[in-house]
């Protein structure tokens, strides 16, 4: 599932875990929840067009989330997703 991206050694945990939730808080925070429901549900997410994944991702289509990271992207700039309505 590429759950496990690296191991570190323990003194440099708390610090890599940082970094990761940084780069995670930096995301659609309706992408983040669906993510951790898909985990939690034991959804597959390679699967993420089928099944239940249909439905998670049925969810992200046309929000406003979705459409701040497309033209964030196609912008070249960091997306923005306070200005978004939950």
């Amino acid at each position: 599932m590429g759950l496990i991206n690296c191991t570190v050694e323990p003194e440099d945990l708390l610090s890599e875990a940082e970094k990761w939730v940084r780069e995670i808080l930096e995301m659609a925070p309706q992408s983040i929840e669906l993510t951790k429901i898909a985990l939690s549900s034991r959804i597959n997410l390679i699967d993420a067009l089928s099944d239940g994944g249909a439905l998670l991702t049925h969810v992200v289509w046309g929000s406003e989330q979705l459409k701040e990271g497309t033209t964030a992207f196609k912008e070249k700039r960091k997306a923005d997703f306070s200005r978004c309505r939950s």
